[in-house]
């Protein structure tokens, strides 16, 4: 059977598709920004006949059915990252916190022993290409292997999603199931709103000014490698990095305005040891319609695991590696708080 073939076999109904769920397991949707849509929705409408299924997640972005009221008998929604979106649902108990180490957490994945019943992967992929490869899209994080350790993997096909080198590549013969959907897709400034990537006041632009300037002028030189971490402030810090030569650039992330720096000659990975030419990242966020279609087909662009990407075994293997992330908190003694704000939880553990 070629692919073509395995295909059309595969290709089902989203209410189909659903029915391989039952009572007492755990579906893991790939992450939450651009997660399977109609999937979820198609889902949600069996709250009737299912009991105690694990929705787990990571930074919930869009509505979800089990999120309202009626569906917690059938449902159970845990989040292993708090996104802004999802706070309100965290406060008002509607939405359960597994707060865990990304990379434990892709280790846990791969340890049947840690979980009760099936493990179901759902998640969004692009249409296959000439030899039978779909892409994750703009981000990965641990696609390749919940695909590895599920014992079904239902898919979403969305056409435009972009490609990129790396492991972000998935075979029609590695899914169970595919449905085809509408391309659904929230823009990039729409996403930056919802995850928090957006500069939303004088005194956090003035921040940011302060911030990027003292990194580009005391810590940054020629030739060092980037990392950048999720938010506004730490994300703003690229634009400041014009004039730099032959940066290099390894991040869980790639957050907006480095690709400006790529089409300004300014980020060239020269001196990389590992990945030397390349960006390596597990997700693209923060990015622009115009960054994405530059990233599009991009050999420099290099998408993998995040338990790789983060991995310091890995990240040490380059020099002189410059790291800009964001805290919410610093005690008297120096230590850093990243996840919470006093009792309350606002994000969680995660980031390189």
């Amino acid at each position: 059977m070629n692919w073509r073939e395995e295909y059309n076999r595969k290709l089902t109904s989203p209410e189909e598709a659903v029915k391989e769920i039952k009572s007492g397991d755990t579906v893991m949707l790939a992450h939450s920004v651009l997660g399977p849509y109609t999937l979820c929705q198609a889902l949600g409408k069996r709250k009737d006949e299912l009991e105690r299924v694990t929705i787990d997640q990571t930074a919930p972005t869009f509505p979800q059915p089990w999120f309202e009221a009626g569906y917690e008998k059938a449902f159970l929604p845990v989040t292993r990252f708090i996104s802004g979106f999802a706070r309100h649902l965290v406060e008002e108990g509607r939405l359960g916190v597994h707060l865990q180490d990304t990379c434990f957490a892709a280790r846990q994945i791969a340890e049947r022993e840690l979980r009760h019943g099936r493990l179901i992967f759902m998640l969004r992929i692009s249409p296959p290409d000439e030899l039978g490869y779909c892409s994750f899209g703009q981000m990965l994080w641990y696609a390749p292997l919940q695909v590895e350790e599920a014992d079904v993997v239902i898919a979403e096909v969305i056409p435009g999603l972009i490609r990129t080198s790396g492991e972000n590549y998935v075979h029609v013969s590695q899914i169970d199931k595919f449905i085809e959907a509408e391309p659904l897709f929230a823009s990039p400034e729409e996403i930056k709103q919802t995850v928090g990537l957006v500069i939303k006041d004088d005194k956090e632009r003035l921040l940011a000014e302060i911030i990027g300037a003292t990194v580009a002028g005391e810590l940054v030189r020629d030739g060092d490698v980037i990392q950048i971490g999720a938010g506004a402030i730490s994300g703003a810090t690229a634009a400041f990095l014009v004039g730099k030569n032959d940066l290099g650039f390894h991040s869980e992330i790639l957050p907006g305005g480095i690709m400006d720096l790529v089409r300004q000659g300014v980020m060239t990975g020269r001196t990389k040891k590992i990945h030397r030419g390349k960006l390596v990242v597990t997700a693209c966020m923060g990015v622009t319609e115009e960054d994405l279609a530059l990233i599009d087909g991009n050999p420099m662009v290099e998408l993998y695991r995040v338990d790789y990407v983060n991995d310091p075994r890995v990240i040490s293997q380059n020099d002189n590696v410059v790291a800009v992330n964001n805290a919410l908190a610093i005690d008297l003694s120096g230590q850093v708080a990243s996840d919470s704000l006093g009792v309350q939880m606002y994000t969680g553990a995660g980031g390189n």
